[in-house]
């Protein structure tokens, strides 16, 4: 997941427009194949379930001689078998891969609202440098130029420039 799939740069509302729909469906796909994951896993955590449940049924006085056979000492037995806890932890990994893509999902709707409000204001020419307040303007600056700065950080070629530097 990256953050900045989710930020608008106000200065190109036209190219964020276009980014939109292709945001949403990159994420709409993966929110289908998670949810497809998931259900395969849950099919597969029931159908191991039911398997060990009929293996134990079957040859309850064998495996567990000393313990009488009722449903409470089955679902027991079936529930801390190792088989049927490693499904259950992979199902609840894919459980909450499906609500994280789910919230992006959601996330991915209130940036095209976002977007609908910062065209309304472009259009209001709030954003003409005589129109900013300068509250807003040292806002907006400052942004800049935190992502300047994150840029120039993780790009790979200043980072070697710099590390040449501090080797002399």
């Amino acid at each position: 997941m990256n953050y900045n799939d989710f930020q608008i740069d106000i200065r190109n509302l036209h190219v964020e427009w276009l980014r939109q729909p292709a945001l949403r469906e990159y994420w709409g796909t993966k929110y289908v194949e998670a949810v497809n994951e998931r259900d395969h896993k849950k099919k597969q955590f029931e159908e191991r379930k039911a398997e060990i449940e009929f293996e134990y049924r079957s040859n309850w006085e064998k495996l567990c001689p000393k313990i009488k056979l009722t449903e409470g000492s089955l679902t027991n037995v079936v529930t801390l078998h190792t088989d049927t806890m490693k499904l259950q932890d992979e199902l609840l990994e894919c459980n909450k891969n499906v609500n994280l893509i789910s919230n992006v999902m959601k996330t991915l709707d209130d940036r095209k609202e976002a977007l609908k409000n910062e065209v309304v204001l472009y259009t209001a020419s709030y954003f003409d440098d005589h129109n900013i307040p300068d509250k807003v303007q040292e806002f907006v600056n400052e942004k800049s130029k935190e992502a300047i700065n994150d840029d120039l950080k993780n790009n790979e070629r200043i980072k070697k420039i710099r590390k040449k530097r501090s080797n002399k």
